[in-house]
C-alpha cells in the first residue's frame, strides 16, 4: 500500500535524525547548531507534506477501515456457523473464512502498525531535542530561535481517518472489543443450526419453489 511506504519512510527520517542528535550530543558547536537547525526545518516540511498525504487518503484509510471491520465480523459468524454444522461443504469453508478474517486483521495491523511507529520516532526526536537543549552549556542550542519554535510547538506526525479516530492501537483494541461484543449477541439471539439448517453459503443455491396456486381453465 502507497500510504504505508510513505508512513515508514517517515518513520525512517525521524530514527535518522535521533542518531544525528546523539551524535553532536557531545560535540556542541555552531556548526553544528546550523546543522540541527537544517535538520530541524526539514522535519517541519515532512509534518507538513505528511498532513497533507494524510488528507488525500482520508477517505481511502476509513472506507479500508470500516470494509475490514464488517469483513472481519462477517467471516468470524460464518466461521462459526460453518464449524457448528454437519454439512461438508460447510467445513470445507472454514480455511477460507479463516484466511479472509486474518487478510482484513493484517490489512488494519499494517496500516496502524506504520502510523503509530511514526508517531512514536517523532515524538522521541523532540524528547531528545529538548533533553539536548536543557543539557547545552554553551547555549548554542537553546538560543536558537527556530529549535525553540519547534520544541514550542510540538511538530508531531499524527495520522487519522478523516478525523474521526486516530490510527493507533487502541483503533485495533476498540475493534476487537466491538466486533466479540456484537459476534456474542448475534450468536446468543440468531437461529441455532440445526441438522436441517444449511450454511450460509448454501443458502441461495436452491430458490426453485413452485407456485401454491392452481390454474384452471374453463372453457
Amino acid at each position: 500500500m502507497q500510504f504505508n511506504c510513505f508512513v515508514d519512510t517517515v518513520a525512517d527520517f525521524f530514527q535518522s535524525s535521533k542518531y544525528f542528535l546523539e551524535r553532536i550530543k557531545h560535540s556542541v558547536s555552531y556548526v553544528n547548531s546550523m546543522r540541527l537547525e537544517k535538520v530541524v526545518s526539514a522535519i517541519s516540511q515532512l509534518v507538513s507534506t505528511s498532513s497533507n498525504i494524510n488528507k488525500a487518503y482520508s477517505i481511502q484509510l476509513l472506507l479500508t477501515i470500516f470494509t475490514s471491520y464488517c469483513s472481519i465480523m462477517s467471516f468470524i459468524y460464518y466461521f462459526y456457523i460453518n464449524f457448528n454444522t454437519n454439512y461438508g461443504c460447510g467445513h470445507a469453508c472454514l480455511p477460507g473464512d479463516l484466511l479472509i478474517t486474518l487478510y482484513y486483521f493484517f490489512l488494519v495491523w499494517s496500516v496502524t502498525n506504520s502510523a503509530v511507529q511514526a508517531n512514536n520516532k517523532s515524538k522521541e526526536f523532540n524528547t531528545l531535542l529538548y533533553q539536548l537543549m536543557i543539557e547545552d552549556k554553551t547555549n548554542q542550542f537553546i538560543n536558537n530561535d527556530k529549535l525553540r519554535l519547534h520544541i514550542s510547538m510540538k511538530r508531531e506526525v499524527v495520522f487519522t481517518a478523516c478525523g474521526f479516530f486516530n490510527l493507533d492501537y487502541t483503533l485495533v483494541h476498540s475493534m476487537i472489543a466491538s466486533a466479540t461484543t456484537y459476534l456474542v449477541i448475534l450468536i446468543q439471539f440468531g437461529q441455532p443450526m440445526n441438522n436441517d439448517t444449511k450454511p450460509p453459503h448454501m443458502v441461495f443455491t436452491n430458490l426453485t419453489t413452485p407456485l401454491p396456486i392452481p390454474f384452471t381453465t374453463y372453457l
